[in-house]
């Protein structure tokens, strides 16, 4: 979530010293707690409450803010869209150079949009792939620590990573982003037929996991994927007062992403009631024919007071429905670089994927 790219400045160097400093102490970090599991209804994360984030998750707070990410979604919705726009145009939007080194990366298009197959180059496991839906508010593009992610998976598990880079802002609307999500899945349904799809998304990746499973559940499909692992799910629309005033005021908390995405998004992709409602409310509605679905959140996340009644309107629908909460941790934390929390989060991650 650090900023790298274009000249250097103090700031970048500064953070770039804190988190090689850190880097070197991340290989001694015990396994954190503070990763509250609740997997049939517990009382919730109060039991951890008192959790002190660990040093190096502390510095990474630092660096996320001294890399000013939360101001791409910070102001008014004409501000967000030209920062954001500044922003893809520094990032690159294609795997790094070692993924050619030490992967096999093929190149497809969907309805445009460039899509990569990452395999490992020898000892593929195929009982299980991945389709990696990566966050930045329909906004941003797909970010270095995403890419890190996506490269655990594969060294772990050698198992094949689809990463499609589905529509963005100005491009996007509900229509074009379903119909992109659905040719993804005919394609790698059509490529491992008989294996297991894992969707893993984080933010608005997961936003468009779950609508794909409420259009699919609309038209009454036969297949689903097989498993939803969505990190810090995200949903700005039909938010009840209470809530939306508990979110603001965790969004003092999160170093990731601004309060201000919760008026801005509505306008940037003119959201509204007249809208198709699954679209603008995923952690609503129905989800009687979804597959088990796996959560992180953390309480210092913007959409935090969100998840307990998405899961329990899952569970109360009968689905399988695990709940991962980070005591303190900021909106995408299982992704981010140095902190130990943000390991042991990615570690279980991983972990799930890799059950039968």
């Amino acid at each position: 979530m650090f900023i790298f790219r274009g000249k250097k400045n103090n700031r970048s160097l500064k953070i770039s010293v804190i988190i090689l400093f850190f880097a070197l102490l991340q290989g001694c970090a015990s396994a954190p707690a503070g990763l509250y599991h609740d997997v049939e209804g517990g009382s919730g994360p109060a039991q951890t409450a008192d959790y002190k984030p660990s040093l190096s998750y502390q510095m990474l707070i630092a660096g996320v803010r001294l890399s000013g990410y939360k101001e791409n979604y910070a102001g008014d919705a004409q501000t967000v869209i030209t920062r954001a726009q500044n922003f893809n145009s520094r990032v690159r939007q294609s795997p790094p150079d070692n993924f050619y080194r030490r992967f096999i990366v093929t190149e497809t298009e969907i309805n445009g949009r460039p899509c990569f197959l990452i395999i490992p180059r020898q000892n593929t496991i195929t009982d299980k792939a991945v389709v990696f839906l990566y966050g930045g508010g329909f906004m941003l593009g797909i970010d270095f620590y995403h890419w890190n992610a996506i490269e655990r998976i594969i060294s772990e598990l050698s198992v094949p990573v689809f990463v499609p880079l589905y529509p963005i802002y100005p491009e996007t609307n509900p229509l074009t982003l379903i119909s992109f999500i659905e040719e993804v899945f005919v394609q790698i349904y059509a490529a491992y037929p008989d294996t297991r799809i894992i969707g893993l998304g984080d933010s608005s990746g997961s936003c468009l996991l779950v609508n794909y499973c409420h259009y699919l559940t609309e038209i009454n499909a036969e297949r689903f994927p097989d498993r939803l692992i969505l990190v810090s799910p995200a949903q700005v629309m039909g938010i009840d007062e209470v809530t939306l005033n508990e979110m603001k005021a965790i969004g003092k908390y999160d170093a990731g992403i601004s309060a201000d995405i919760l008026k801005n998004l509505p306008l940037i992709f003119n959201m509204n009631d007249d809208n198709e409602n699954w679209f603008n409310t995923p952690l609503y509605g129905d989800f009687s024919l979804f597959p088990p679905v796996y959560v992180f959140i953390g309480t210092h996340d913007l959409f935090y007071p969100l998840i307990p009644q998405f899961v329990e309107r899952v569970r109360q629908q009968g689905k399988p429905i695990e709940l991962y909460t980070g005591i303190g941790m900021m909106h995408d934390w299982p992704y981010m670089p140095i902190a130990s929390e943000s390991k042991f989060a990615l570690d279980t991650i991983i972990e799930i994927i890799r059950r039968d």
